[in-house]
């Protein structure tokens, strides 16, 4: 009995060492990826990485002709975010994958919680 569960508890590091490693790779793939986001208009797009990192923001000139500043800043900030919430969302596919929804369900649940805690 003591032999099965030591032989148990042995599967189950190797399966998540697995997984580890497999995330690992999903993470590396995806900073290795660039994401581009345009606006609804057009007139403004941004490129992350896979982190969420901005590398590009291009703003169209007729942007600039046509928004005051304070609008056209709120359009930028909202423009990020939104590219941003693609890369959560491709990133978290991404280690469904691997983990499968379930797990991710509940990771993100525990992420919200504790963030709400704060």
């Amino acid at each position: 009995m003591l032999e099965d569960m030591v032989a148990r508890a042995d599967e189950l590091k190797r399966s998540l060492e697995e997984k580890g490693r497999q995330i690992e790779e999903v993470h590396q793939e995806l900073a290795d990826l660039r994401f581009t986001w345009e606006s609804g208009d057009g007139l403004l797009a941004v490129a992350l990485d896979g982190q969420g990192s901005v590398l590009e923001l291009s703003i169209d000139p007729a942007a600039l002709q046509q928004a005051h500043p304070q609008y056209l800043g709120g359009q930028i900030v909202t423009a990020i975010n939104e590219a941003r919430a693609y890369v959560t969302e491709e990133t978290r596919e991404r280690i469904e994958e691997v983990l499968g929804a379930n797990v991710v369900d509940e990771i993100v649940s525990e992420a919200k919680e504790h963030d709400a805690d704060r």
